[in-house]
């Protein structure tokens, strides 16, 4: 209006009908509360509110061009970021090399990853939007988010240096009376602890109980007690002298990623795409099976394995004699049922067969 001198030559330009641009005038001084021209016959004067928004309507088409350049480059991924949650304890596992391939990939997004307590908070994170995806222990269900399968992680027994560690791989059992350096009860690594050994009647001897997990190996390192660790981690501990010693059969969790449904972001659709190239297919793993988008009706998450302890000593004050009740450091928990040997999955019956 202001650069045509009125409704006809403004409608002329905007290729549209003198009433509908009048009535799309109407409207827009409704919305404002009152008149931006003063109709004087056959021309118009811009009120003094119709003066004051002049500058701003000019910029209004040059601020949406602007807002699509900048939509474009971030569907481009020349620029922007994701917001991702991943548990403390796939921080050196499975992480690094999943972050490195993405960032490789799309050198100009920003990653701001969350360390949420546990899985719960995890998924709430998710759920509220606060992250957009997450790496997480698929033992927890995530109600409400879409779960897709990533890789197995396995799990060993970490023992200080110089422990007499067993000669061959350790049954869970076997650290029934080993005192031990855990995460606080509902941590992804305290559940699968207790699973393992829980499966035989027993619980485990809690020397140190921290949330602080970035301490849990320099602890061991120090003779502080034994703990259970990623393998990733136990090769580091390794090279400073500690005693890592494999479970047999291996014990396993199974890691996914997590969600919102709905069309994630471009910078979250190319995580996940990463992510699908780094996956390790449940076949190759013996892993069982997979939870579906709903957290429904997931089997053989871990591999543990249930039978006699092999007695053999575990270093210091550390012993594998799976009679546990009757050493100083016993639990309380250290009678086996009377099942016998029982399947190695967790939440299992007696009686079904181990599968994968």
């Amino acid at each position: 209006m202001v650069e045509h001198g009125g409704f006809t030559r403004a409608a002329q330009a905007v290729h549209i009908s003198q009433p509908a641009l009048s009535q799309a005038i109407a409207e827009l001084e409704a919305e404002l509360g009152g008149p931006l021209f003063h109709r004087l016959g056959r021309t118009v004067e811009l009120t003094d509110a119709g003066a004051a928004l002049v500058g701003p309507a000019r910029a209004a088409p040059r601020e949406v061009d602007a807002a699509r350049q900048v939509t474009a480059k971030v569907n481009k991924l020349s620029r922007g970021r994701l917001d991702l949650s991943a548990l403390p304890t796939l921080s050196t596992d499975p992480l690094p090399a999943l972050l490195g391939a993405y960032r490789q990939a799309y050198p100009a997004v920003m990653v701001h990853i969350a360390s949420p307590r546990d899985p719960d908070e995890l998924a709430e994170q998710v759920r509220t939007g606060a992250a957009e995806v997450g790496v997480t222990d698929a033992s927890h269900a995530a109600d409400g988010l879409v779960t897709v399968p990533f890789r197995g992680q396995q799990l060993v027994a970490v023992f200080p240096p110089g422990s007499a560690g067993p000669v061959g791989p350790l049954r869970p059992g076997s650290l029934a009376d080993v005192p031990l350096i855990v995460t606080p009860p509902g941590s992804s690594g305290r559940r699968l602890l207790e699973a393992a050994l829980g499966r035989e009647g027993l619980r485990p001897v809690v020397a140190i109980e921290t949330s602080q997990r970035e301490a849990i190996l320099p602890l061991v390192l120090a003779g502080a007690g034994a703990a259970v660790m990623p393998e990733a981690i136990a090769a580091l501990a390794a090279a400073q002298g500690a005693v890592p010693v494999p479970f047999d059969p291996p014990l396993m969790r199974d890691l996914v990623i997590v969600h919102r449904s709905g069309s994630p972001t471009p910078a979250a659709a190319a995580f996940l795409a990463v992510a699908a190239r780094l996956a390790t297919p449940a076949g190759d793993r013996g892993l069982g099976e997979r939870r579906d988008a709903a957290g429904r009706g997931i089997e053989g998450d871990h591999d543990h394995e249930d039978g006699e302890g092999d007695g053999q000593p575990l270093g210091p004050g550390l012993r594998g004699d799976p009679a546990a009740g009757d050493g100083p450091g016993d639990s309380g928990g250290g009678e086996r049922d009377q099942q016998g040997a029982p399947d190695a999955r967790v939440g299992a019956q007696p009686g079904q067969q181990r599968r994968g």
